[in-house]
């Protein structure tokens, strides 16, 4: 009877040793490492650090290498590990959409800001369209509709109808965009809508 190999490896020989292999592809090395550790085992990075010293079964190992080996690849981590987190929402993000970046915050919190100014100086009828244009993973046009949400919660006068509105020519981006809108619990079906259309190429 063959002697069973012990694959494990500890998390802290993980870290020391992956960091350095991705060094030559990645100025953040150990963060990435970090980062698919996290993925992989459900962590927060917190959690990932004072547990140095347990191990990764011999499963666990086998998906952290194909996760690196990409990442050797230079592959985004979020492409990796399929999440980026965008306004305090972690986004479905993979190949058909672009990542969203931090600085686009900004202009989520700019639109929340103008509908609010806009209602509260009464500019506009009953209905309010919010069109984003090449939307993607929705991170503008959903973030948007979210923080809304929220802000309307506490504005008990709000009697105005919001359409949050995406339009792609990419139907794998809508795709995509259609997977966040259902994570975040954000159907068509409530008093302020959330549309995803697909607009075919003009020639």
């Amino acid at each position: 009877m063959k002697e069973r190999v012990n694959l494990a490896m500890l998390i802290k020989d993980i870290i020391e040793k992956y960091s350095g292999i991705l060094s030559a592809t990645s100025p953040t090395a150990r963060l990435d490492v970090e980062i698919i550790l996290c993925h992989i085992l459900g962590w927060d990075r917190i959690k990932l650090m004072i547990n140095y010293g347990q191990d990764l079964d011999g499963e666990q190992l086998s998906i952290f290498k194909a996760m690196i080996a990409k990442r050797v690849d230079q592959m985004p981590i979020a492409y990796i590990i399929n999440k980026k987190e965008f306004m305090g929402l972690d986004f479905y993000v993979d190949e058909r959409v672009l990542i969203p970046r931090p600085d686009t915050e900004l202009l989520v919190e700019d639109l929340v800001e103008s509908l609010a100014d806009i209602e509260d100086k009464g500019q506009v009828g009953p209905e309010i369209n919010v069109l984003d244009m090449c939307t993607g993973s929705g991170a503008i046009i959903l973030s948007g509709a979210s923080q809304w949400k929220d802000r309307k919660g506490l504005r008990k006068d709000n009697d105005k109808k919001i359409n949050f509105i995406g339009v792609d020519v990419s139907r794998p981006a809508l795709e995509v965009a259609s997977k966040n809108r259902d994570s975040f619990g954000l159907d068509r079906g409530q008093s302020n809508r959330i549309r995803l259309i697909w607009s075919v190429r003009c020639l």
